[in-house]
């Protein structure tokens, strides 16, 4: 029995009350067993130590708090039994690590904010920087600017189906004590000129058009821009700058300020790991949705305050899978109508499983719907050769994200779990097969498409 969630206009949840009670009894006392770290807490929920803000730490301080950090999520990623339920999934986890340090220094330690640019490459980019579970059909964009600062972003809408960007005071709420969710801006709602090109300010005074926010009590700004790129589309031009014609401050940090963002940097790595997705995972998806294989929907409207990415544009579907090597699950949904969909693989500390070379996410436009109008969806190790097809690369046990953009309504997708060798059994006879060159040539043009995107 399918399951309909309501997404109202205040973002609230309709429907399956006394399922999601019964869930949260049966894990009653789970967040009393954990250690405070380990625990789930959106940012900003704990203290704040002032000098991660504004203020000056030596540099042998800093090293002290950033190590200690490091070795804490270490420590959990060891010994925890969701991350350590088999080797695949331990090696996985253990690959976060080294993969968010280099994100601690590009976060931290490497932004000048008088000297404005935006991360690509940087931030989220295939089988390199996958933590946090990047869309596949998203290319993301990420600044840090000084709210007391003025800048200016040019560029232009391209062909891409979509453009929105969202502005944070800090990024995830880490080393601010009051953060604040600055807004969330559609690229068709600015206005360009004659010519298509396109002229967007960023802080100081409210301006009539294309302006955007920022808190000028913060000097770490985060501004996240998404690109929806679908297949044959580009990513459009833009670039930042700053706009106020105030002198730039020196390039070179002092040794303070250097141990500043360096006790930063940890605990923007500790927040992601223990509490953002660890803690998540353990404490609200699987609560929430009752054990593996099974959904928990969460709006983006009613974890706006969360402050960590998650945008209010979307409702987002996540479960933990589990199965046996040989063993399939089969995903069952009628999309409603919505802007865009997609449904992607992760493991479980949220990794985006390699969409390069892996058939790992479905679209709503690549998603093949049976006759009655539903998409049914495989998640198996080995090409079922069915239409939609989540390849789990070898994994027993990972995460699955369902983004619905733009849709009232979500209706909960049924999961059955199968023999992978039966899979056509529980498939409309009319459901379309793929043919093993049909999916070689998908995947040469899956993987010539992101090649192209990100230029390698």
């Amino acid at each position: 029995m399918t399951k309909a969630i309501c997404v109202t206009r205040r973002g609230a949840l309709q429907g399956a009350a006394g399922a999601a009670a019964a869930c949260a009894t049966e894990g009653a006392g789970m967040a009393d067993e954990l250690p405070p770290w380990r625990r789930y807490a959106p940012p900003g929920s704990g203290a704040t130590a002032p000098e991660l803000e504004h203020g000056e730490i030596s540099e042998a301080d800093g090293w002290r708090r950033y190590n200690a950090a490091i070795e804490e999520v270490r420590e959990l990623i060891l010994t925890s039994p969701l991350t350590n339920h088999d080797p695949q999934t331990r090696a996985e986890a253990l690959a976060i690590l080294p993969q968010i340090q280099a994100q601690a220094y590009l976060l931290a330690v490497a932004p000048r904010q008088d000297y404005p640019r935006f991360y690509l490459h940087e931030y989220f980019d295939p089988s390199i920087f996958s933590y946090n579970l990047p869309n596949p059909d998203f290319v993301y964009r990420t600044a840090f600017l000084d709210g007391r600062r003025i800048y200016r972003i040019v560029g232009r809408r391209g062909d891409c189906a979509w453009v929105n960007f969202q502005a944070f005071n800090s990024f995830s709420g880490v080393g601010n004590a009051n953060p604040r969710a600055l807004g969330n801006w559609d690229i068709d709602g600015f206005v360009d000129d004659a010519n298509g090109e396109l002229e967007i300010f960023v802080g100081g005074p409210q301006r009539e058009r294309n302006w955007i926010p920022l808190d000028p009590e913060s000097r770490n700004n985060w501004l996240l821009v998404r690109h929806l790129v679908y297949e044959g589309q580009s990513l459009p031009p833009l670039r930042i700058e700053a706009a106020d014609g105030l002198r730039p401050d020196t390039m070179i940090l002092s040794e303070g300020e250097l141990g500043r963002r360096l006790a930063l940097g940890g605990e923007i790595v500790k927040y992601i790991v223990t509490r953002m997705t660890y803690a998540r995972v353990q404490e609200v998806v699987l609560r929430e949705a009752g054990g593996t294989n099974a959904f928990h929907t969460v709006v983006g409207r009613d974890e706006k305050d969360a402050k960590d990415g998650a945008s209010p544009l979307a409702a987002y579907q996540i479960a933990v899978y589990e199965i046996e090597p040989e063993e399939a699950l089969i995903f069952e949904v009628a999309p409603p109508p919505s802007r865009y969909w997609s449904v992607q693989l992760g493991d479980i500390l949220n990794q985006t499983r390699d969409f390069v070379h892996h058939a790992t996410h479905v679209n709503d436009r690549t998603a093949v719907a049976d006759a009655d109008g539903r998409v049914r969806i495989v998640l198996c190790s080995g090409d079922p050769g069915t239409s939609n097809w989540l390849d789990a690369m070898g994994s027993v046990f990972g995460r699955v994200v369902w983004r619905w953009y733009g849709a009232e309504h979500v209706e909960t997708p049924t999961i059955r779990r199968v023999k992978r060798v039966d899979v056509r059994q529980y498939l409309p006879t009319e459901s379309r097969g793929v043919t093993a060159a049909e999916r070689a040539a998908q995947l040469r043009r899956r993987r010539d498409f992101h090649a192209g995107l990100y230029g390698f």
